[in-house]
């Protein structure tokens, strides 16, 4: 299989793999909703919100950082592993104990009901345990990505994910939330054991960490971590302003306009992780083109889906909101066409090219400025406009940050700013995607409203898309295959294919 190849490939496993985990999460949690009482449904989220932040920032960047160091020196890549894998042990204990307190403090000092406060002391030791084996995962994971096994990596992520949600539902549905912890604590063993085995294949474990210097590592992966807190406090900042000076029915309204679509975030973040490495070692090779040019395809591979899901996303938002949302939030339409806009960020994973050339501060201070500008502009103009002033603050927060990512890349890569986006390609897929909504408008006009229209429209949408894509060759057949790896969750060609 050639490289490229190899590389569609692990990008469509991880993908498929993010996204799956993202749809399946999302139905766990409404299926919750109706097993669990409000109390435990309560006391059972904050221990999962609270898991998932302890995993975040246990984390800090070491994954990141071992993709990118093993690829610049994979003559010492056991030894850098080792040193990596000896700051996660740290941090995973760091991890533990803030999991731990965290829910134990919860339990003792808030105004809970003796259930929850019951839920949160039980679960707490065996979640708290099964976060630090993540911790400790983490950056095991992201180095087989970087060793070309992204399929055996995405399933590490997904398999443990979907068995998590299937077992915890399936006891909490029974009444057994107490054994809910043991399972996530059996499953994060079982997750440990597999990875620890499959890089010990890779040759990958044979050496410790002594002598080895920390301390480039640690200027790699601090500033990462920073990163982490300032995209959790970013993500809630503003819900939180509009709740807040609005109201609850309002930030309903906020809350639902700004979700985003799992494919939108799941094939950027495959294509990040997969790319760290390859960027580090282009780096480290001093071979800028490789980077640009590896850049450029990542984008325009995204730009193949996200383009034609804006367009038409913001032509028919007054068909979308009332189906998707429901009719609570028909009149919603201009602020979801504001935040829809948000989502043109996705079009690429810049952290990992900054991150290539060690320059995670960079990451760190955008983070910080997004969080500045949400402070400075959500609040005056939710005050003066509301929920539509409160969305075009944040989009606007969000767009500035992505110049500023794109500005930083074409410093390092020492190109001007338009050489770095593949703007004949954007463009094309925006021509395709508009004409594609004549056919998608008639049908609209000949359905009633609802669900049926909006799926009839929507297929015809992407037909004729497709149909014009490829005709104007913005889509090419290798596109086609890489889909159909995406599909298969990353399989391989089919029997008699060329590699």
């Amino acid at each position: 299989m050639s490289s490229r190849d190899a590389l569609a490939r692990d990008v469509g496993a991880l993908a498929a793999g993010r996204a799956l985990t993202s749809v399946v999460e999302v139905g766990v949690a409404l299926a919750f909703v109706r097993v669990l009482a409000p109390a435990e449904f309560g006391a059972f989220a904050l221990v999962l919100g609270v898991a998932e932040v302890g995993r975040q920032l246990g984390a800090m960047g070491l994954p990141e950082a071992a993709a990118a160091f093993t690829a610049r020196h994979t003559d010492t890549a056991p030894q850098t592993l080792a040193a990596i894998r000896h700051v996660a042990r740290m941090t995973a204990v760091c991890a533990w104990l803030g999991v731990a307190l965290a829910l134990h403090a919860t339990a003792a000092f808030a105004p809970v009901s003796d259930a929850s406060r019951s839920i949160l002391r039980t679960l707490a030791p065996t979640v708290a345990t099964a976060v630090a084996l993540d911790v400790v995962v983490a950056p095991l994971v992201q180095v087989l990505v970087a060793r070309g096994r992204g399929r055996l990596a995405a399933a590490l992520t997904a398999g443990p994910s979907l068995l998590n949600a299937a077992t915890a539902l399936a006891l909490a549905a029974r009444g057994h939330l107490a054994a809910v912890g043991v399972a996530m604590l059996a499953v994060a063993l079982v997750r440990f054991g597999f990875a620890r085995a499959a890089v010990a294949r890779e040759g990958l474990l044979a050496a410790h960490a002594a002598r080895h210097d920390l301390r480039p590592i640690l200027r790699f992966a601090g500033p990462l971590a920073l990163h982490a807190v300032s995209s959790k406090v970013h993500r809630q900042l503003d819900k939180v302003v509009v709740v807040a000076l609005l109201g609850d029915v309002a930030g309903a309204t906020y809350g639902a306009v700004t979700l985003e679509l799992p494919v939108l975030t799941a094939i950027p973040f495959a294509i990040g992780t997969v790319m760290l490495p390859r960027h580090a070692a282009s780096v480290h090779r001093g071979d800028l083109d490789q980077v640009v040019s590896d850049h450029l395809a990542g984008i325009r591979k995204v730009s193949l889906a996200l383009v034609p899901t804006l367009v038409f996303l913001e032509v028919f938002a007054h068909e979308v909101v009332p189906v998707v949302l429901g009719a609570a939030y028909a009149s919603a339409v201009l602020p979801f066409r504001i935040a829809t806009l948000t989502s043109v960020q996705r079009v690429a994973h810049f952290g990992s090219v900054l991150s290539a050339f060690d320059d995670t501060a960079s990451i760190a201070r955008l983070s910080l400025t997004m969080v500045a500008l949400d402070v400075a502009c959500v609040v005056p103009a939710t005050l003066a406009y509301g929920v539509v002033g409160a969305t075009a603050a944040s989009t606007t927060a969000a767009l500035l940050v992505f110049a500023g990512y794109q500005a930083r890349i074409a410093q390092h890569v020492r190109r001007p700013v338009h050489a770095i986006l593949p703007l004949r390609a954007l463009g094309g897929s925006t021509l395709c995607a508009l004409a594609a909504c004549g056919p998608a408008a008639l049908v609209f006009r000949a359905q009633p409203p609802g669900a049926q229209g909006l799926m009839a429209a929507s297929t015809l949408y992407l037909a004729t898309y497709l149909v014009l894509a490829t005709v104007t060759r913005t889509v090419h057949v290798g596109d086609f295959r890489d889909l159909g790896r995406l599909v298969r969750f990353g399989g391989s060609q089919p029997r008699g294919a060329t590699p």
